[in-house]
């Protein structure tokens, strides 16, 4: 007489456990390259420019962010926009994932003290592989990302 399977054996459930997770692990090195360095590299400026304009509310001063180099974005404070002395903020600065780099460093933006800016700004973030994506602070301070 044949004894009726009841369900599985640990054997069985450790084997399909292993597979599992043989292919979860290689999925996940397939999907490595796909972690979209140039969309990050947008959040994270614009989470750069935010805390910027936060920064100069909270402090009651200017803050102005430029392009220091073509990976870096710096924050400096000063009494107001039109002052022709800047202190760098050491404790604000963006350095962009590599390969993404700053379109252009020619740009700079300032917030007031109330946080707002003076002058609408684009500035574009550029991959080898992905292209280019354009940054816009609009007059009253806010951010967007160009189509």
């Amino acid at each position: 007489m044949k004894k009726k399977s009841r369900g599985t054996t640990l054997v069985e459930m450790l084997a399909a456990m292993t597979v599992i997770g043989l292919l979860v692990g290689v999925a996940g090195i397939w999907l490595k390259p796909m972690e979209a360095p140039l969309r990050s590299s947008v959040v994270l400026s614009q989470a750069f420019l935010r805390q910027a304009r936060v920064t100069a509310m909270a402090t009651t001063s200017a803050y102005r962010v430029r392009g220091s180099s073509e990976r870096e974005l710096i924050a400096e404070t000063a009494a107001s926009c039109t002052a022709t002395t800047w202190t760098a903020d050491d404790r604000m600065r963006l350095v962009l994932p590599d390969p993404v780099t700053l379109s252009e460093t020619s740009w700079e933006v300032c917030f007031s003290a109330r946080g707002m800016s003076q002058t609408s700004v684009q500035f574009g973030l550029s991959h080898p592989d992905l292209g280019e994506e354009r940054i816009e602070v609009l007059r009253g301070g806010t951010t967007r990302v160009l189509p």
